[in-house]
């Protein structure tokens, strides 16, 4: 997984989120920020990050003629790979808390962008669970769908910028939770 494919990556992801939607229209939909943001097509995109996706190989090909073809059942992260996702974006989050502090939640477009509210509520869960930020009456509904995602409502857990400990400090990590204690003289 790298920077340059992740807001692909986003979208695959997501998609596994948007059950209302049958797998022509994303296809279309995956086409286009392809084309559009990558500036290669859907092809070439699994072709280079087959060992991360799971496909119908007779469905994404490329004929005698050079055109290239994608479709049938859309593409999902393999187990693994999604494993890795998570860990990459829960990492960027950390990244933008370490870089704007309490206001890091401002800035969060880049990092999910091309993805539903169920696929981002799925990483700031886990970002929670990881004790990084708290979340609080955050997520709204209406018929049965996350509507939106109120991001005022989340707050960073503990930061781990130096700045933001004074005076001299231990911190231990326990159960993927920062504890800072003061050093003894």
């Amino acid at each position: 997984m790298n920077n340059k494919d992740i807001t692909l990556f986003n979208y695959v992801y997501s998609c596994v989120f948007e059950t209302n939607q049958n797998d022509s229209i994303k296809w279309v939909e995956f086409e286009k920020i392809c084309e559009s943001k990558m500036n290669y097509h859907p092809f070439d995109f699994i072709m280079n990050n087959k060992n991360l996706l799971e496909y119908n190989p007779k469905l994404v090909f490329q004929d005698l003629t050079g055109e290239k073809i994608a479709e049938g059942k859309f593409i999902t992260l393999l187990y693994s790979a999604e494993k890795d996702y998570i860990e990459y974006k829960i990492m960027e989050i950390r990244n933008l808390i370490r870089s704007f502090g309490t206001n890091a939640f401002r800035n969060l477009s880049n990092i999910f962008e091309n993805m539903c509210n169920e696929a981002i509520k799925e990483i700031l869960i886990q970002c929670q669970n990881e004790g990084i930020i708290s979340i609080n009456d955050a997520f709204f509904y209406a018929d049965d769908c996350l509507y939106s995602i109120q991001f005022e409502n989340i707050k960073v857990a503990v930061t781990e910028s130096k700045s933001d400990f004074s005076g001299n400090t231990i911190i231990i990590r326990r159960n993927k939770q920062i504890v800072v204690t003061p050093t003894l003289h």
